[in-house]
């Protein structure tokens, strides 16, 4: 099934062809350019025509219009969902949505996940209260996204590179290519730039990272990939295939 973006871009197009054909007939042709301007009823008969030509455009503008808001929302709405507000990556949500798209689907040999967890997010919660803790995640997350080479939010489920807050402490990222030599590459980044956070006095933030990659481990879907990781990291997940 067409989009209905695509079905109103065709629309137009042959609105346009029709138009230009029309015109060409008209000034191409002088005795039917006369007929018109001299006979009262081919007049009132081109007027209608080209008032109907007119009111199918104001029409196909306004459907644009409703079609960009609806896609708007829709987006809006994605966001909301799947989302998450405090750090700007993808949600728990997001995160389930994103593996259930291979699930289906052949997993690319390229593909790969990190598991990160803040392990010191205890501390610091009773060190500086929930707004510290909250503070050190959206530090956490600017650093994973820094070294994931990825642009923000639009950045986190885009590319090659999808990003999300697994739920509290945990964070996952997934590589759809070449993920054997990019983990380790997003991981050393993500130690120099600690690194240098730490030097320069804006605090510590200590975590534990498991991967795993299609390459390398014998893994047929995403979601045990994923959990694969998981249980590297230190987390809780039950491996299991479906």
């Amino acid at each position: 099934m067409k989009r209905p973006g695509a079905i109103k871009t065709i629309q137009f197009i042959i609105c346009l062809l029709l138009t230009a054909a029309a015109l060409y007939c008209i000034f191409s042709d002088s005795r039917l350019y006369q007929l018109i301007a001299q006979d009262p009823q081919a007049r009132t008969l081109a007027f209608l025509l080209w008032l109907s030509l007119g009111v199918s455009y104001v029409f196909l503008f306004l459907d644009f219009r409703s079609y960009a808001a609806l896609k708007r929302e829709n987006s809006e709405l994605d966001a909301a969902v799947y989302t998450d507000p405090l750090t700007g990556t993808a949600n728990r949500e997001g995160c389930d949505a994103f593996i259930a798209r291979y699930a289906q689907n052949t997993m690319p040999e390229g593909m790969g996940c990190i598991t990160l967890i803040l392990s010191n997010l205890h501390e610091i919660n009773k060190r500086e209260g929930r707004d510290g803790g909250d503070r050190a995640l959206r530090q956490f997350a600017d650093v994973l996204t820094e070294a994931a080479g990825a642009d923000g939010p639009a950045g986190s489920r885009s590319g090659d590179v999808f990003i999300g807050r697994n739920g509290g402490d945990k964070f996952l990222v997934i590589m759809r290519n070449d993920a054997g030599r990019k983990i380790p590459d997003l991981l050393h980044k993500m130690s120099e730039i600690l690194r240098s956070r730490e030097a320069e006095g804006k605090g510590i933030l200590q975590y534990t990272a498991g991967s795993a990659s299609a390459g390398v481990d014998d893994v047929r879907s995403l979601a045990v990939l994923a959990a694969l990781s998981d249980k590297r990291a230190g987390g809780n997940t039950e491996l299991g295939d479906d």
